[in-house]
């Protein structure tokens, strides 16, 4: 059974990981430590059925070609190749709601509502959940996460949007944001809003889920104001987390629209000069991302106007960060060379040597003198004889002489 998971594990990635959680503890350990061992590279299969080696028999070329396109794609981790999520069955959430959910998630002991919860994110965890209308049901999560005082409940109620943002994938950004009962209820402002507690396993939990809500979108489009209100929260922990958020986010992000771009580059720019050290760094690797994300002409103005200290943290930053988009364009996953035009210091030059070499009139002037260097050649045919031919090579030159 080990080596057969450990041969799957080869094809299909880290994916498979989901599918061993109702091993044991031990198990899995020992699992992780062979993985561990495997390379990172698509495996070329040494055995083909009958039919298999039929075909390729009589196809040699096109099995040639198969194996250089291999080749190419070889370098391509084994987990986007197959992704597991896509083979799993839709779970239908809503009619397995546990009973009298609605009721007991707003019931006066906090035991009730745990075990409410509790039930919902048995039935949600690790698995594709199938589209329906799960405005309800994220209002009701929503309320927990920010008005429970009980911070059990409360992270279990993170936890759930965790799993249903990761089950619906791009289909829960609709959730974003829930009309109900005249008012507007936000579910990311509630995450954004819990960030306050200090306790280590509920930011990490809030981390999660926040990841999971902006992979839904993968766009800084949608949370653009929201995102650059909370940088100048009065709380330093809410300023702090979210901040390190945006630095995330911007590594995976799509392209970024000009009007938010310059609302989170104004944003990040002030919080440059936040008087916590810790949200300064966080500030800088999220303002080297976008100078790596966004033209270059959207974020350098902001750069140049830090100090020299932290204008070089910035650009440390953006040289270490790995993006999807690098100038305002989409890079291919295949390329490594779009990858490596970075937004570094040699930007800064840039606009100079493009004035300092704008001038094209230097290369019209080396041309002209061209055309008079023909004159000399006019006193020598004039003494000789061939008058004629020599006024022709004299029109000719003229017509070929550039304009």
């Amino acid at each position: 059974g080990i080596a057969l998971t450990i041969e799957i594990f080869k094809y299909v990635g880290p994916a498979l990981m989901s599918s061993l959680s109702d091993l044991k503890p031990v198990q899995i350990k020992d699992l992780q430590e062979q993985f561990e061992k495997i390379p990172p590279t698509k495996p070329t299969p040494t055995r083909f059925i009958r039919s298999e080696q039929i075909r390729m028999a009589n196809e040699p070329a096109a099995a040639e070609e198969e194996e250089e396109e291999e080749e190419e794609t070889d370098d391509a981790p084994a987990a986007e190749l197959i992704d597991m999520f896509d083979m799993k069955d839709p779970v239908k959430v809503l009619e397995k709601l546990p009973s009298g959910f609605y009721e007991n998630v707003v019931a006066q002991k906090w035991q009730e509502r745990k075990e409410a919860l509790d039930g919902l994110l048995a039935v949600m965890k690790d698995q594709k959940i199938e589209d329906a209308r799960y405005h309800e049901l994220c209002g009701a999560l929503a309320k927990r996460i920010d008005k429970d005082s009980n911070i059990i409940v409360a992270v279990l109620a993170v936890n759930c949007i965790e799993a249903l943002a990761k089950g619906l994938k791009g289909l829960f950004s609709q959730y974003r944001s829930i009309v109900s009962s005249n008012s507007v209820i936000m579910v990311f402002g509630a995450l954004v809003g819990k960030l306050k507690e200090k306790k280590q396993n509920v930011v990490e939990a809030l981390r999660a889920a926040l990841d999971a809500v902006f992979d839904s979108f993968s766009s800084m489009n949608e949370i653009a104001e929201e995102v650059a209100t909370n940088m100048a929260h009065k709380n330093p922990g809410i300023r702090l987390e979210v901040m390190t958020f945006v630095a995330r986010s911007l590594k995976k992000c799509g392209v970024i629209g000009k009007p938010e771009g310059k609302i989170l580059v104004d944003a990040v720019a002030k919080v440059m000069d936040d008087s916590v050290a810790e949200i300064r760094d966080a500030a800088a690797d999220a303002l080297g991302t976008l100078l790596r994300v966004l033209p270059e002409r959207a974020v350098l103005p902001s750069v140049e106007k830090l100090d020299s200290i932290k204008s070089t943290k910035v650009r440390e930053f953006a040289e270490k960060a790995e993006t999807k988009v690098v100038g305002g364009v989409l890079v291919s996953k295949g390329s490594k060379k779009k990858k490596d035009v970075i937004v570094t210091k040699p930007v800064a030059v840039a606009p100079a040597t493009a004035v300092k070499s704008f001038p094209a009139p230097a290369t019209r002037s080396t041309s002209a003198p061209k055309t008079k260097t023909a004159a000399p050649s006019k006193k020598p045919a004039s003494a000789g004889t061939k008058k004629p031919t020599t006024n022709n090579t004299t029109k000719k030159e003229d017509d070929d002489a550039p304009l």
